[in-house]
């Protein structure tokens, strides 16, 4: 019999010791189990752990799902919402696009082992603070980023690389656990692309890491040429998963 609950302290440990199976994978939902930024739901089977779901209520909701098949289906019957993006692995991908038209993408999951890593000496990236709310502002309205600058900055370690005093590539640092921190939104505007400042970037956002964490993770659209980007820092593919759109237009 299938049970889903909410999360709660009593199944926490558990919870996260089924996620840990693929710490990498799972970094934004082991994230997400020791904050309270989202609903999350655990799928029982016969009083095992057989799935997790986590419902973010963002600009857009965003829905992961970590679990078997069955599992899934229990739960792909009460999401009943116009609208969303989820991340699940690609062997429920069927289930859903029986239920939904959607849009879908791969993403690989990159993995850096930053005792590996070749630190960059260039200085010109930093982590932002309140005072560079404008500058900020002014980089994700020329990228045409949809996002609030000032949550980001509060509430996200947001890090910019600046040139001639204004921030031509950013990037933040999403999710964090023992095992990884996860980095995302990494976006190096056009015209200054192809000059090593996105390699930079993430050079200092690794520094920043390194006596906190062992292992840095970057989900990437399978098809996004940052991939070779990523490898030649030392990032290795190590799994993928797959991104889903329903009628938000949204785009990894």
């Amino acid at each position: 019999m299938i049970e889903i609950v909410n999360l709660s302290n009593e199944n926490k440990y558990k919870a996260e010791e089924f996620l840990m199976k693929e710490p990498y994978k799972n970094a934004y939902i082991i994230y997400d189990l020791n904050n309270d930024n989202s609903e999350i739901k655990i799928v029982y089977e016969n009083d095992i752990i057989k799935g997790i779901l986590v419902i973010y209520n963002g600009n857009n909701k965003i829905i992961w799902f970590y679990g078997n098949r069955d599992s899934f289906k229990a739960v792909i019957n009460n999401i009943n919402y116009d609208k969303f993006i989820m991340i699940i692995d690609e062997k429920n991908l069927d289930i859903i696009k029986s239920k939904y038209k959607i849009k879908y993408y791969n993403e690989y999951i990159m993995r850096l082992k930053i005792k590996d890593f070749i630190f960059n000496n260039d200085n010109n990236s930093r982590k932002l603070n309140n005072d560079d709310i404008i500058k900020y502002k002014e980089f994700i309205n020329t990228a045409n980023i949809k996002i609030d600058q000032e949550f980001y900055i509060k509430n996200f370690d947001v890090f910019g690389y600046f040139y001639e005093n204004k921030i031509v590539s950013s990037g933040i640092i999403a999710a964090k656990s023992f095992k990884a921190y996860v980095f995302g939104n990494i976006y190096t505007l056009i015209n200054y692309r192809n000059r090593g400042y996105a390699k930079s970037l993430i050079s200092s956002m690794v520094k920043y890491c390194s006596n906190k964490t062992e292992n840095i993770i970057i989900y990437v659209r399978s098809d996004n040429n940052a991939v070779n980007l990523y490898k030649n820092l030392g990032f290795k593919i190590t799994g993928n998963r797959i991104f889903i759109d329903y009628n938000t237009n949204v785009i990894p």
